[in-house]
């Protein structure tokens, strides 16, 4: 699931972007892979009658379910460019000065 720590405009709680429908068997643990591109944390704008992607800082959660999240990060989204954590300092330096 992605949200926008803060929006410009209404959006959901959280958005179902991706999932895996990998079966996984009781007690076991396996790794699985989900790529969020640009378009993830796209929303349509009607005032653009377009995809829009605001600059910002996104919460990524990861769960079984939208009730049973067990995971979270956050990244941000600055000109059209996804930046991970590990980039993020340099992004905050480079807004604040």
């Amino acid at each position: 699931y992605v949200r926008p720590i803060t929006s410009y405009v209404y959006r959901p709680e959280r958005e179902l972007k991706a999932f895996s429908n990998d079966e996984i068997g009781a007690g076991k643990t396996v790794s699985v892979g989900i790529r969020l591109d640009l378009k993830a944390f796209a929303y349509w704008s009607a005032a653009c009658d377009d995809w829009t992607v605001d600059d910002g800082v996104y919460e990524i959660c990861i769960g079984a379910s939208v009730s049973d999240i067990r995971l979270r990060g956050t990244v941000c989204v600055s000109n059209g460019k996804i930046i991970l954590p590990s980039q993020k300092k340099m992004w905050l330096k480079n807004k604040l000065g």
